[in-house]
């Protein structure tokens, strides 16, 4: 973890471009182990950076803090939605920010209502479907949106692990 945290210490790369934002979820974790706060805040700057950027344009591999608010359906990969919504539960948990704690509980909301299928997962074929009986998932939606939320699992809610568990076993 200790080069993780050099390497982005160390870099004038600002990891605000498109999926390159995923990066701050490394800097979150090594931050947690280091104690760094240089990390925080890189991690904080690079994401705030990324979401200025991308609510000038809609795209399908780039969700901002806006839409990840609004109340209606999007077509956008499952996997993505995921990564996004884990960034700001995570920038919630390691910074105590509680408007990033709003973005994670609504981005979950939006999954469940539009979603959300039978067996507890999300649909998804490439792209988040519905919640019909012959709307399908992938694996890596159920490990994604498994993992999204046991991020933040002891400090919001047993909902979430009761959730969780059924959906897995």
């Amino acid at each position: 973890m200790i080069e993780s945290s050099k390497h982005y210490i160390n870099c004038e790369y600002d990891y605000s471009g498109g999926r390159d934002v995923i990066n701050v979820e490394i800097m979150l974790w090594a931050y947690g182990v280091t104690g760094e706060q240089k990390l925080l805040r890189l991690a904080q700057k690079s994401y705030s950076n990324y979401n200025k950027k991308s609510q000038a344009y809609r795209s399908l591999v780039a969700i901002n803090d806006k839409e990840l608010l609004t109340r209606q359906k999007m077509y956008v990969y499952g996997v993505t939605y995921n990564a996004f919504s884990k960034l700001v539960a995570l920038l919630y948990y390691y910074s105590g920010d509680k408007e990033k704690l709003k973005l994670w509980e609504k981005a979950m909301q939006r999954l469940e209502r539009y979603y959300k299928l039978p067996c507890g997962c999300i649909s998804n074929a490439e792209y988040m479907c519905g919640n019909k009986y012959f709307d399908s998932t992938e694996i890596c939606d159920i490990s994604d949106y498994t993992w999204t939320p046991e991020n933040l699992m002891a400090i919001i809610s047993k909902k979430i692990f009761r959730r969780n568990r059924k959906m897995c076993f």
